[in-house]
């Protein structure tokens, strides 16, 4: 059993260390795209597709910030127990509101609150108290 436990540790371990990769290539490809930005003003196709391609990568840069949060407080944690992972996020967030639920998190249907009663929590689960 111990030797499982290990092995899915060093999976988690290896997973997380994947993720960081990704997230270097993906911040220096947002870097390089943002060193040749297209004209001011231009409403042409370029433009648009530059738009595009920086919300992307803007978007992927956040999902595996994302991912290697979550997966570092898991491997922290020990344990693929979701009440005991959320426990140690809140302690470590505290007022930090950069990871939040969102009102398409799987614990809110399960009678779960949000972490904190903030604008942007309420804006997401469309709640005005």
């Amino acid at each position: 059993m111990e030797a499982a436990l290990s092995w899915v540790q060093s999976l988690a371990e290896e997973q997380l260390r994947s993720h960081e990769n990704k997230l270097r290539q993906v911040t220096a490809e947002l870097a390089e795209h943002r060193c040749h930005p297209v004209e001011r003003g231009l409403k042409s196709k370029e433009a648009e597709e530059y738009r595009l391609k920086e919300h992307y990568l803007t978007f992927e840069k956040s999902r595996y910030e994302t991912y290697i949060h979550l997966l570092a407080v898991k491997i922290k944690v020990g344990s693929d127990d979701l009440e005991r992972i959320e426990a140690r996020l809140a302690m470590l967030e505290g007022d930090d509101p950069s990871l939040r639920k969102t009102h398409s998190s799987p614990a809110l249907s399960q009678g779960h609150g949000p972490l904190t009663g903030n604008k942007a929590t309420q804006d997401a689960t469309g709640s005005d108290t």
